[in-house]
This record gives structure tokens, sequence and C-alpha cells, in this order.
């Protein structure tokens, strides 16, 4: 089997670029009053200024440049999957990149950690990085269920030449 790679779509580079930008300035935002937080929105949803050295679920704190490697990784294997994966998958993982990427620069820039700021309830803190990799992991989920032959016809673009 051969590899075949094509162009990802204009909309899933615009898709990660605008990930990266939003998380930033929201961040940027919390960070300019973080001397007003915590902040209760409404219910149980609160604004409050954390710095995460983990990952999810604070799991490899403490570990920062491994984690920074581990985030750089999945991030270059993303991108390498919207050259090959049909284009019904980019989306999802220009979400997924974006997010990574917004995150890489918050540990880049913060001694390793990310900066975390919607609380809810009981919820481990998160922010828009954080988000758009769960919406997009949630929509290669579904794109896998929709059609499980991740293959498309050639000119579906991204599967193997000649794939049914």
């Amino acid at each position: 089997m051969s590899l075949r790679f094509s162009r990802p779509p204009l909309v899933a580079l615009v898709v990660a670029a605008a990930v990266v930008v939003l998380d930033q300035i929201t961040k940027a935002v919390v960070l300019a009053y973080a001397e007003e937080l915590p902040l209760t929105v409404v219910g149980g949803i609160r604004l409050e200024l954390v710095y995460n050295s983990g990952v999810s679920f604070s799991l490899l704190t403490g570990r920062g440049w491994l984690v920074v490697l581990g985030v750089t990784l999945v991030a270059a294997v993303v991108l390498v999957l919207l050259f090959l994966l049909p284009r019904r998958f980019a989306v999802p993982l220009a979400l997924i990149l974006g997010g990574s990427i917004g995150n890489i620069v918050d540990r880049l820039r913060f001694d390793y950690s990310v900066v975390d700021f919607v609380a809810i309830y009981w919820w481990p803190r998160f922010n828009v990085a954080d988000v758009a990799i769960i919406v997009g992991a949630c929509l290669m989920v579904l794109a896998v269920l929709r059609r499980p032959d991740w293959r498309e016809p050639a000119d579906g673009g991204g599967g193997p030449a000649g794939s049914p």
C-alpha cells in the first residue's frame, strides 16, 4: 500500500488558526483581569485562573519537557494526517491541531504550564484549546462511525488512489 498525500482543504488551516487565535485571546483577557477572579458567570460556571503543568486530569504534573514533547508529537501526527486522510476528517483534525498548538504556546510561555480558566462545578479547569480538542475528537469518532471504511474514492480526496 502506498501513501498518497493530498493538500488539506483551506478550511482546515483556517479552523486550526482560528482555534489558536481564539484560545490565545481568551487567555490574554483572563490574564488581564486575573485580579478580579474568581468570577461566577452563572450557576456553577466560574472563571478562575489556574496554571496547569499536567495534561488531562493533571496527569504528568511536573514533567514539563515531556509534556511539551508529547503534545508536539501529537500535533505533528495530526498535521500529517491532514494530508493523508479523506477530507471529511479535515475539520475534526484541524480542531485537534489548533487546540494542541494553543496549549503548546502556553507551555512555552508559562514555564511548561497551560492557562486554564473555565470551572464548571467539580470538573477540572479547562480552556478554549481543550474544548477544541474534545470537540475535534468527538467529530472524528462520528466521522468514523458514519463511514467505518476510512478510504474514499480518489476524487473524494485524501484516501489511497483507486480505493473503493
